[in-house]
Parts: C-alpha cells; sequence; structure tokens
C-alpha cells in the first residue's frame, strides 16, 4: 500500500504540531496531494518582467519537491510498510523515504557521474517510466540540483539510519532577502493605536468591481467549459489559455472538486478530467 504522512510544525523541532494529515491511494494521485499542501503551506512572492501579467514564484521550486517525492516512493523499502513521512518546519521541509541508499555510494556521484541507478523497486520504477513521470537513467537528482541552484535554494541529501532524506530549506532563494527587507522598511517601527477621523457609513464595493469569490467563479467556468473540450487539457495549458498563475488554477480546480463538478480519472498525463 502507499501511504504519505505529512506533518507541520511551527519551528525546528518536532514537538508542537499544528498539523497532520495522511493519504493513501497510487503514488502520482498522492503526489499531486502533497505538492498541493506544500504549495499552500509554502511562501510565495510576486516578480513583474515587464510583462502585463504577474509571474508567482515559490520559495522552494515545486518540480524539485516532486522529483524528490518520485524518488522516495520509487526507492522505499515497501517491507518495511513505513509511510513516506513529509515535515513542514520553519526553516525547511524535509521528504523521507523509508529505503537506505546504498552504502557504498554518495547522493552526489549521481549529480557529476554517470551510474546506473539501483532497482530496488522494478515494478514501480518501470510503471513511473512509462507513465512520464521517472527517468530511466537516474537523473532525479541531478534535476533537483538543477532546480535548486537556478533558484538559489538550498538543499541537502541525508544518508538516515533507516532510510534517507532530502531537505529543502526555505526563504533563503533569490530575492527573498529584498522582499523581507522591502516589507520591513515599508512597516516601519510598531505604532501605538492611532485615531483617525471619524468615519461615515461603510460604502460597499463600487458597481461594477468584482469581489474575490466572483472572480473565483469566473475563473472555475472558464476552466470547467476548456475541460469539456479538452478533458486531457493540462494545469499548465489551463494557465496559457486564460492567462493565469498555476496556483489560481489549481485553486480553481480545488474549488471545482469541493462542489463536485468534476474529476480526474486515471494517472499522470495518462489520465483525464471527467465532468460531473
Amino acid at each position: 500500500m502507499n501511504e504519505v504522512q505529512i506533518t507541520r510544525f511551527p519551528t525546528d523541532e518536532r514537538l508542537t504540531i499544528i498539523d497532520t494529515k495522511r493519504y493513501t491511494g497510487c503514488i502520482l494521485a498522492l503526489a499531486d496531494k502533497v505538492i498541493f499542501y506544500i504549495a499552500d503551506a509554502m511562501n510565495w512572492r510576486v516578480e513583474f518582467d515587464g510583462s502585463i501579467y504577474r509571474k508567482e514564484i515559490p520559495e522552494i521550486p515545486l518540480e524539485a519537491i516532486r522529483e524528490a517525492l518520485i524518488n522516495a516512493f520509487a526507492h522505499r523499502e515497501i517491507e518495511s510498510r513505513q509511510a513516506i513521512d513529509i515535515s513542514i518546519h520553519k526553516s525547511y521541509i524535509d521528504i523521507y523515504s523509508p529505503g537506505l541508499f546504498p552504502q557504498n555510494l554518495e547522493p552526489e556521484a549521481f549529480i557529476h557521474r554517470a551510474i546506473k541507478p539501483p532497482r530496488r523497486n522494478p515494478l514501480i520504477t518501470k510503471t513511473l517510466y512509462y507513465s512520464k513521470n521517472m527517468e530511466a537513467v537516474a537523473t532525479g537528482f541531478k534535476r533537483i540540483n538543477a532546480e535548486c541552484t537556478n533558484a538559489g535554494v538550498k538543499y541537502e541529501f541525508i544518508k538516515e539510519e533507516y532510510g534517507f532524506t532530502v531537505r529543502f530549506y526555505r526563504h533563503c532563494g533569490e530575492g527573498w532577502d529584498q522582499v523581507i527587507n522591502q516589507y520591513l522598511s515599508e512597516k516601519g517601527p510598531e505604532k501605538g493605536p492611532e485615531k483617525g477621523p471619524e468615519k461615515g457609513p461603510e460604502k460597499g464595493p463600487e458597481k461594477g468591481l468584482e469581489t474575490k469569490e466572483d472572480e473565483i467563479a469566473s475563473r472555475c467556468e472558464d476552466i470547467l467549459r476548456l475541460i469539456k473540450k479538452n478533458p486531457r487539457i493540462s494545469r499548465a495549458r489551463l494557465a496559457s489559455e486564460l492567462n493565469l498563475t498555476e496556483k489560481q488554477v489549481r485553486k480553481a480546480i480545488d474549488r471545482l472538486k469541493e462542489n463536485g463538478k468534476i474529476h480526474y480519472e486515471g494517472n499522470g498525463r495518462g489520465g483525464r478530467w471527467m465532468v460531473d
């Protein structure tokens, strides 16, 4: 059975728990659930590159997280019957797999050398390969390194006594220092409450301005329309067609799922959206 446990802590110690989830199911569906959860738990910053659309950037690249997660499932010790463990802390996120790393090798060797991958679970790795979710030539660590290097994010491979952990450090990507410094400068020193001028009756939103709920509802309608035309459309394509960010598409799809309007059948890229 494929199982994953997600635990969220307010500090870097495994003491107080503020949230915990446990999921079971197929590997690709579990990977999507974990990535959605982590994406919501992380901080995002916004950049404007001169176009009319803003660019939302997570503090840890989602592709790097997905690579670590898929590898954790593929190379775990199935006989241990342990779940993949995700720990979200204040300063870092750990993805732990209950499978020992080869003792005669170091993780960095797979980044800098062409090494044939060990086949601990050949049936799982073959399935992930044919579903286009894993390569056959051990490129997972190289992809993690490339994604994190490009984003300026620190990471670490940790050989544990009973398993293996990929640790991603938070708040260290390129641009985060500027974001924090700008926030502190704009916030300024703490002030006591100030009395403002007497307020008259509050006005509602001006006519013609949409509320946030109206915007989400509109996005849901647009996404539903495109899904009906092409049930195999990807989230990235939806974002491109509608000039939205992938995060906005993800939230709208979650809303449609919660309302029982759509569900996804199949695994990974081989599946399709079904309108209920």
